[in-house]
């Protein structure tokens, strides 16, 4: 016959044991980025309507259900106080046409259509994000005022984590000309951390 343990003392390790190995699952994937690509160096010619001469431009892709990108939206909005009159951003949602008419609506799109300077344009099947090859929610590009690539990557430090974003201060840093600036492929880039752009409905954390 089995003899049932219940010792106070091993019950609470066990738990420990459990909850400890949980938050190392957790912290491991809060950590782990997403794929990355390089965007095209010039700033594409159909893009051209929704900038303003004399101003940089930040292109981000955001997926609207991927709960890591609210942490995207937030950073942004920050870096646009931050940049104020010197940038402007176009966040371009995913927008299956196999989804229902307002399914990329989600409070991701109207988060970020609340930021001043900051324009929201659907992103039909993900084409836009193909084109800038931007696999992952919440890459971003920023070109410079002659529309030439000057930084591509993230712009949160983790998975839905808010604050010390390394992409943040080096956008910061290059509108407000306190650096000059670098060739992506020569290091001026950060890590991306969001869902995949090609899953219409992504996992729940």
């Amino acid at each position: 016959m089995m003899t049932i343990i219940r010792s106070p003392i091993l019950i609470g390790a066990l738990w420990l044991a459990v909850v400890g190995f949980g938050l190392i699952v957790m912290a491991k994937y809060e950590a782990s980025p997403g794929i990355s690509g390089m965007p095209p160096a010039d700033l594409p010619q159909e893009l051209a309507s929704y900038r303003s001469a004399g101003k940089f431009t930040l292109v981000m892709f955001a997926h609207p259900r991927c709960p890591c990108t609210r942490a995207s939206v937030s950073e942004l909005a920050g870096l646009m106080t931050r940049c104020h009159n010197k940038l402007e951003s176009i966040v371009c949602v995913l927008s299956p046409r196999s989804m229902p008419k307002g399914w990329e609506r989600t409070d991701i799109w109207e988060k970020a259509a609340g930021i001043p300077g900051v324009q929201v344009i659907p992103d039909l099947d993900g084409m836009r994000a193909r084109q800038f090859n931007a696999p992952t929610s919440g890459q971003a590009a920023l070109y410079d005022k002659q529309g030439k690539l000057i930084f591509a990557g993230g712009i949160t430090s983790a998975r839905g984590r808010i604050g010390n974003s390394q992409g943040v201060k080096i956008i910061t840093s290059l509108v407000n000309q306190e650096s000059p600036a670098i060739e992506p492929n020569a290091g001026q880039a950060t890590l991306v951390f969001g869902c995949p752009l090609h899953d219409p409905l992504p996992k729940p954390r």
